[in-house]
């Protein structure tokens, strides 16, 4: 992420009219020199990249959305929230966290048993957030989290996903030996779908489906 990058990608507002800088795709490994955009956008699309930690963010109090989609992310710097105060919006899908303790502002894929447990835990450690992987976050949810974590065996239980973390099933190698091929023509054409997309539930379904090499109804 150097100055080049940086200074000529593009940044237009998305669907959900939020200024955005495109940093799709550029094989990023380190998130790093953001202070050169100036804090002007309100969402970060880091998706399609190589990131291995989500941290080093200079003080940003515009952004409002994280996009890290289809990345290699299995660290969070502990003073992300410090730096990113206003985050509500953070998508995760698709990356290397095995540890529920690693989790402050992230999605993660579980196994069927635990991504409950996972969701609730993301709310309960950040009540601001408003959308979690792809889907808008109720009050009952809220109050789910709120229950679940609360009380002696609630502290027990966060203490546990805490110090200990709970293992997950997700392998991005096995992901990658069972994902179908579709031809670089589908894929563009995928690929402007989501451009074009004008709500998260429509990236969601176009995102999963260029991930798996599945090819959707456009």
């Amino acid at each position: 992420m150097d100055f080049d990058l940086l200074t000529s990608a593009q940044s237009r507002l998305n669907p959900m009219n939020e200024r955005e800088l495109d940093l799709r795709g550029f094989k990023i490994q380190k998130i790093e020199n953001l202070a050169l955009t100036r804090d002007v956008n309100d969402c970060l699309d880091f998706t399609d990249n190589d990131i291995a930690k989500l941290g080093n963010f200079p003080l940003m109090p515009n952004v409002k959305t994280l996009l890290l989609h289809n990345n290699r992310i299995s660290k969070i710097e502990s003073t992300l929230s410090k730096y990113l105060p206003n985050l509500e919006h953070l998508i995760l899908s698709k990356n290397a966290i095995v540890e529920l303790g690693e989790l402050d502002p992230l999605v993660i894929q579980f196994n069927a048993d635990g991504i409950r447990k996972a969701e609730l835990y993301v709310i309960h450690k950040i009540p601001s957030i408003k959308v979690l992987d792809y889907k808008k976050v109720s009050e009952s949810e809220r109050i789910e989290a709120l229950k679940l974590f609360s009380g002696k065996e609630g502290n027990e239980l966060l203490k546990e996903l805490t110090e200990h973390g709970m293992n997950a099933t997700f392998d991005p190698e096995e992901i990658l030996e069972t994902k179908k091929t579709i031809s670089k023509e589908e894929q563009l054409k995928i690929r402007e779908a989501i451009k074009n997309a004008k709500t998260l539930s429509e990236i969601s379904r176009l995102e999963q489906a260029l991930q798996g090499g599945i090819i959707p109804e456009l």
